[in-house]
């Protein structure tokens, strides 16, 4: 933290970051993401001293600078540059070229930067110029070099030179450089002329080279006890223009600014309050801030003027406002003091009225009339002062006088006054006891009084507000809580039960458009759109809404029809079509935080009385201050602070992180140092979020496990009237994916995949090749050895069986049985070749060897038949398995149709289902009964052939079906899955 509220000096970059230098030299940084908060030195905590920036660099520093490129320039016994040393702040010393009796006890308290890019130095030893090739000139204002010391320059819009100097101001129009300077240092000296005014105004120098010597000025070397200060005594801290063209300049007692004409000192009598005052900055809302030895105070762009003691008041309380028909300005203060406003002070009078009057807490006290005359009220008496032709005369003039008591007022406590727009005046009381509590109406055209009571159905109330709608019907706002409309001569009244606010109904007003407006002490502002309507409709604006205070005193509009709510801790202003709320306070020049009473005169200027004065604002077209500059200023990636600029951050470059730095917190802050906490911010991260986040206080965000990838994070600051920074502040970044999610990775990873299966699918070939030959070699082996082996032993038995020898019965029908069997091997034989046969793996083999089948086994017993097939026989690949299970279900088929079926007909089909292959054997034979529900537990006749056939099939995972009736054939179904 700031070791002390001692501020020399704060320069506000364009990044929107604030350098601030106090009294000892050091240098710190302020901006709120790292600052904190805004502290003060008063007990009105407004935010007035900034005493929370971190410490940068503990070096005797005299000033800083920041030119038109955005170099940071710094002012000590040499001049510096001051650069960002990967996050840290480093000094490069830039060389002057000075001669030896120069550098004795040389030091530079400013620098700027004039039109052609010299830098213009204020230093102990004169006035210097660095132009942009590095050679300087020095101007001397004295010839006694240690009394030639310059505290302070500015480099205005125009280009000329304003020289804070030990004697006074100087102001100098520059010239170009001449030609023969060519030596890195030389010396000559400054020639001003006094300047030339004419009415009090200065004519400020325009030729090249002209200088003017304003010292001698009065409004600028006045003290502030309105003396002259000798030459010697005159101390120049700090000169400063606003962005609208006035030049401010901070003195040892008062704060002087130049519109372009004339000199104007505001002082404590102004509100400036310190000594040794320097105007430092200007925010981005238009604030100025000016720092002084009890640290900085703001001063509102938007300000109001105020009046006090010193300015001609004979007391600080205002009780009431009024504007008189010579257009002056007429406020009511203290114990009945009359005080009207002539050009910049009051002349005040007290009323010829008893020393010894009391007033009732919160009273208006007076009124001024249409016609110029004062009524003016104490607890227990009533005076009216006729129409004087100067409001001085109230001092001595005899009023005319009414008793409360004797003119039925009651017995004490005389409240409020009110004229209405026939220009009768009402008269309301706070007595002590409530049910003395009466309202008076004096009718101005018979000047009679008349009390109103129960019976006119006026409630028995204090009337502490007074309002006429367009109507001309009259409002009555009521101490005790309430509210009540006089129509035709009747009092209707409103409660809480009606939707009015609770408390004390302090104010009433009628807007432009026919709107009333109501204050409470406790539940803030409330609005009526249709004041003439049966049953009224409140829409209330609290705290929640914006206001500063539920306990709201005074109201009235600007001309623009913006309403302002006096509370108690300052002004609101609404406007009723957005419902924005703009707050004004002792920062922005209020005398105080109760705003008792609230007038707008017929120009249009408000006027606001409180405990401490009168406080006046001249209102003006919204004009919103642009939204200021946003900055990210700090980075943490997964637990790892990241160095950032010391100058700012609106944009981070590209960062690549590691797949394990995916999380991260950005902090980011926009520096309003009057407004700081009306700021809001939205944020947006592309790559992940589709649109901007909703507007928020917070200064920080948190992304966890972001997914690998490109991101772009920006964030933005939306100001109080709800402006967007122009740029949003941004930091690109990329997520990198593991090693094993890189795209090399992938591909080598795919490469291998691919190589791997390449070589699996290559070993897989020459193992099916391999194995297709050993099928190809058993199925030629069994075909040429054992097939021809059990071909030679069939063909011998029949040799043997037909020679004469071989007489007996018994070896011949031995030899039979061998043949027999022999044939029975080999067909057998030749089925398990065809099925081993590699050649035969589809199901057009399959077709082939079974239509060879039913060639021979049907057409020999006479029977017909018929095969179907599908035509896509090729392309339906069977393994060796599949082969020989379809051929052998088919061959147990046919052979018990020709042993059982005693059938005309056989047909035969094949077909594809899906992924399946369908197959039907029936035939038009005698059939035979089914046995329960196992259709496979046999035919009657003895054998395993059905439930062979559906082992088969269910070894090929299939599933097999048969229907039969006696005479009606057999139809036998099986569907197997094709792998």
């Amino acid at each position: 933290d700031t070791a002390q509220s001692n501020l020399t000096y704060i320069l506000e970059t364009r990044k929107g970051v604030y350098w601030i230098l106090t009294n000892d030299g050091q240098l710190y940084r302020f901006d709120p993401g790292t600052s904190g908060t805004l502290a003060t030195n008063s007990s009105n905590d407004d935010g007035r001293a900034l005493l929370n920036a971190p410490l940068i660099a503990n070096k005797s520093i005299l000033t800083l600078f920041e030119d038109h490129e955005g170099h940071l320039w710094a002012g000590a016994d040499e001049l510096l540059r001051v650069e960002d040393n990967n996050g840290q702040v480093s000094f490069q010393a830039v060389d002057l070229s000075l001669p030896p009796e120069v550098k004795t006890g040389f030091g530079i308290s400013s620098i700027v930067e004039g039109l052609d890019g010299s830098l213009w130095l204020g230093t102990s030893k004169g006035l210097m110029r660095r132009f942009p090739d590095g050679r300087v000139e020095q101007l001397t204002i004295l010839n006694d070099a240690k009394l030639d010391s310059v505290k302070t320059l500015l480099a205005d819009k125009d280009g000329r030179i304003w020289i804070g100097h030990n004697l006074g101001i100087y102001i100098l129009m520059p010239g170009a450089p001449a030609p023969s300077l060519r030596s890195p240092f030389t010396s000559r000296p400054l020639n001003a002329r006094q300047p030339i005014t004419s009415d009090g105004s200065v004519f400020l120098p325009n030729a090249a080279e002209e200088a003017i010597d304003c010292t001698s000025v009065e409004d600028l070397n006045a003290s502030a006890h309105g003396k002259q200060m000798s030459s010697s005594n005159i101390k120049i801290w700090s000169i400063f223009q606003s962005h609208d063209g006035r030049v401010w300049i901070g003195t040892y007692q008062s704060l002087v600014a130049f519109d372009g004409q004339r000199f104007q000192r505001y002082t404590a009598e102004n509100g400036v309050t310190s000594t040794y005052l320097a105007p430092l900055a200007e925010d981005f809302d238009g604030d100025l801030w000016v720092a002084s030895l009890n640290g900085p105070t703001r001063i509102s762009a938007q300000g109001l003027t105020s009046y006090t003691e010193a300015d001609g008041l004979q007391d600080p309380q205002v009780h009431s406002i009024y504007e008189g028909r010579d257009g002056k300005l007429y406020v009511v203060n203290g114990a009945w003091y009359v005080s009207r406003l002539d050009d910049r002070r009051f002349s005040t009078v007290r009323p010829n009225i008893p020393p010894d009057a009391k007033l009732v807490w919160t009273s208006n006290i007076a009124l001024l009339d249409h016609v110029g005359a004062w009524w003016l009220l104490s607890s227990d008496g009533l005076y009216r002062f006729g129409e004087l032709s100067d409001f001085r005369e109230l001092a001595h003039s005899q009023a005319f006088t009414v008793n409360a008591r004797t003119a039925g007022f009651g017995r004490d406590g005389l409240y409020c006054l009110f004229e209405d727009s026939r220009g009768d005046v009402w008269i309301s009381t706070r007595a002590s006891d409530p049910s003395q509590n009466v309202l008076m109406r004096w009718q101005r055209s018979t000047s009679s009084y008349h009390t109103y009571s129960e019976l006119d159905g006026m409630p028995l109330k204090s009337t502490s507000s007074f309002a006429e709608d367009r109507a001309g019907n009259l409002w009555f706002g009521f101490y005790q809580g309430g509210l009540a409309r006089y129509t035709n001569g009747r009092f209707a009244e409103f409660g809480t039960e009606d939707g009015l606010p609770a408390g004390v109904i302090t104010a009433l007003h009628v807007d432009q458009a026919g709107r009333l407006w109501v204050t409470s002490s406790d539940s803030g502002l409330s609005r009526v759109d249709e004041p003439t309507a049966a049953h009224l409709s409140f829409i209330h604006y609290t705290t929640k809404e914006g206001l500063s205070s539920n306990n709201a005193r005074s109201l009235t509009e600007d001309l623009q029809g913006r309403i302002y709510v006096g509370t108690l801790r300052g002004i609101d202003r609404l406007t009723p079509e957005s419902g924005h709320i703009k707050h004004f306070g002792i920062s922005d020049g209020l005398t105080s935080d109760w705003v008792k009473f609230a007038y707008r005169d017929r120009q249009g200027t408000l006027w606001f009385g409180t405990f401490n004065g009168l406080s006046r604002l001249d209102p003006q077209s919204d004009t919103p201050s642009p939204a200021p500059q946003i900055v990210i200023d700090g980075l943490n990636i997964a637990g790892v602070h990241q160095p950032l600029s010391i100058f700012g951050n609106t944009e981070v470059g590209k960062l690549e992180l590691k797949s394990n730095q995916n999380n991260m917190q950005i902090d980011y802050s926009s520096l309003s140092l009057g407004h700081a906490a009306s700021l809001r911010y939205q944020y947006k991260l592309e790559g992940a979020d589709a649109d901007w986040g909703a507007p928020t206080v917070q200064r920080s965000v948190t992304y966890a496990n972001l997914k690998s990838g490109s991101y772009r994070f920006m964030v933005r600051v939306i100001n109080a009237d709800g402006l967007i920074s122009q740029q949003p502040a941004t930091f690109t970044f990329t997520v990198l994916p593991p090693i094993w999610a890189r795209w090399w990775f992938l591909a080598v990873s795919v490469l291998v995949v691919i190589a791997s299966t390449y070589s699996v699918y290559r070993y897989r070939i020459r193992q099916l090749i391999e194995l297709e030959r050993v099928r190809t070699r058993i199925a030629t082996d069994l075909h040429d050895d054992i097939g021809a082996s059990l071909s030679r032993m069939a063909i011998l038995s029949e040799v043997v069986k037909r020679q004469d020898e071989v007489k007996s019965g018994t070896s011949r029908r031995m030899l039979t049985e061998i043949a027999d069997s022999a044939r029975g091997l080999v067909d057998a034989m030749s089925d398990i070749v065809w099925s081993i046969d590699p050649q035969r793996d589809d199901l057009r083999s399959v077709s082939a060897r079974i239509r060879q089948f039913a060639s021979d086994v049907l057409e020999a017993r006479g029977i017909k038949w018929e095969l179907k097939l599908p035509p896509e026989l090729e392309t339906v690949k069977l393994n060796a398995e599949q082969r020989r299970q379809l051929l052998l279900i088919f061959k147990e088929a046919l052979n018990n149709v020709v042993r059982h079926a005693e059938c005309v007909n056989v047909t035969l089909s094949l077909a594809l289902e899906g992924r399946a292959l369908a197959a039907e054997v029936r035939d038009d034979g005698r059939g035979f009964q089914l046995e329960g529900t196992d259709q496979f537990s046999g035919n009657g006749r003895g054998g395993n052939g059905l439930k062979n056939m559906r082992a088969r099939v269910a070894q090929l995972g299939g599933e097999i079906s048969i229907a039969s009736l006696p005479g009606q054939g057999t139809c036998l179904t099986f569907k197997v899955p094709l792998k």
